[in-house]
């Protein structure tokens, strides 16, 4: 089916991506966006009204419902602390 889709993807030289499709693809679509992006891995999360992205502040794709979970992405281990007690996060080993 062709629902809007969200997916995270590793390149060859270990970049993450994230990608939020906003209009309807199918799931091959999907593939085909993430490898033309330059993932070698990729996964897709849940779709549909699930699909959001937030990010430096702000909704880049706004979710059609409440979400119930979520993958959170810290560049700044300082952040991460600071915020973990709030989600209920296990604390890393790193």
């Amino acid at each position: 089916q062709r629902r809007t889709r969200t997916a995270v993807g590793l390149t060859r030289d270990n970049r993450l991506q994230f990608v939020a499709v906003r209009q309807g693809i199918t799931l091959w679509e999907l593939a085909k966006v993430m490898k033309a992006a330059g993932a070698y891995h990729a996964v897709a999360l849940d779709g549909g009204t699930s699909t959001a992205m937030y990010f430096a502040g702000k909704y880049i794709a706004r979710p059609g419902r409440t979400l119930t979970n979520v993958l959170m992405i810290y560049h700044r281990r300082d952040r991460f602390e600071a915020a973990r007690p709030k989600f209920g996060a296990v604390s890393s080993s790193r």
